[in-house]
């Protein structure tokens, strides 16, 4: 993630958040951490924001999930 942030890779970037918040969620039954969801610019002006639940997961994440 870091690195595609670093090129201004937003799409990139915000697909392997989604990934990695999915593993989170299936192996460990947990959301990311709030430093992570600070490095996305979409998810860190608040867990309020459209798109992103209080944990930090994007609402399609969190509909998949159930």
């Amino acid at each position: 993630m870091s690195a595609h942030l670093a090129e201004s890779n937003l799409c990139e970037a915000l697909r392997h958040y989604d990934a990695y918040c999915r593993l989170l969620n299936d192996e460990l039954g947990v959301g990311p951490s709030p430093r992570l969801v600070r490095m996305i610019p979409a998810r860190s002006a608040g867990a309020d924001r459209a798109g992103a639940d209080r944990a930090g997961e994007p609402d399609g994440l969190r509909r998949r999930l159930g």
